[in-house]
């Protein structure tokens, strides 16, 4: 694609050498010679390069300048500056102007031609690094929205991190407590233990104060027993005697059975009293 050059000079000899100059290059030349003109072709066609006399007409080359530079859409236009010789150069009007170069009248067709191919050198170098600066600028976004996201996940972190320190120091502080109920009920349990043992010695007393009871009971009562069935016996042996000799025998059948049964029938007792002691034991 070829480069597009407008030419703002009041002389009509400078614009047609300038026109001649390029036209064996791959650029597009147009010309004018009043400044506020140029400034219209430049809105409405925006070239890459101007050429613009310092003593145009209406807008002189230094205004010119200025204008395109302030101007947001034509800020990437490359303006040199065509002063003449018999004026001087002034570096500081040049630089407040803006101006990207400046060329002193007359020029050498192949003093133009390097000051086009340096123009269009950093034109490109400028579009290169404004292309790279936006890339990096898109980069430099990217990393500090992926810093914000690691920053805030960190500080979810730290805040989880801070919940649970927050919890392990509450369960630090329940776990105490619980060692302190453990130990209290520790020194509860000591104290039951020993009224159990206490207990369990009464009941131990107890046991054997009744056995003792119990032994003493058995023994009286077999005393008793074995007094009251001792007493018992003549009166027994009677029982028993009258009830045999109402039997229909002889007189001495009977008076013999009865002193045999006088013998007999206490032995008889005294055997069923010793059993009945036995089964006591």
């Amino acid at each position: 694609m070829s480069c597009k050059v407008l030419v703002a000079d009041e002389s009509l000899i400078i614009r047609k050498t300038v026109e001649l100059v390029l036209s064996d290059g791959d650029y597009a030349v147009e010309s004018i010679g009043f400044g506020d003109e140029a400034l219209r072709i430049i809105k409405d066609n925006v070239p890459d390069f101007v050429l613009a006399d310092t003593e145009l007409a209406e807008m002189n080359g230094y205004e010119l300048c200025g204008a395109v530079k302030k101007t947001p859409s034509l800020k990437d236009v490359q303006v040199i500056l065509l002063i003449p010789a018999v004026k001087g150069v002034d570096e500081e009007k040049v630089k407040s102007a803006g101006a990207d170069d400046y060329m002193i009248k007359p020029f050498e067709a192949e003093e133009l031609l390097k000051k086009i191919e340096i123009a269009k050198t950093s034109k490109d170098t400028i579009t290169r690094l404004e292309k790279e600066g936006q890339q990096f600028r898109d980069k430099l976004r990217r990393a500090e929205e992926k810093a914000g996201r690691i920053n805030n996940d960190l500080l979810s972190r730290i805040e989880a991190v801070k919940e649970s320190e927050g919890t392990v120091s509450r369960l630090r502080d329940e776990l105490q407590q619980a060692g302190g109920k453990i130990d209290k009920l520790k020194e509860e349990l000591l104290g039951k233990t020993d009224v159990v043992k206490e207990s369990e010695d009464t009941i131990a007393r107890l046991k054997n104060e009744l056995r003792q009871s119990v032994e003493k009971a058995d023994k009286t009562n077999k005393e008793f027993v074995e007094k009251t069935l001792r007493q018992a016996i003549p009166q027994i042996t009677g029982k028993i005697l009258d009830g045999i000799l109402e039997e229909d025998l002889m007189a001495g059948v009977k008076q013999a059975i009865k002193k045999n049964m006088e013998k007999e029938i206490p032995q008889r007792v005294e055997k069923a009293i010793a059993e009945e002691i036995k089964k006591i034991k």
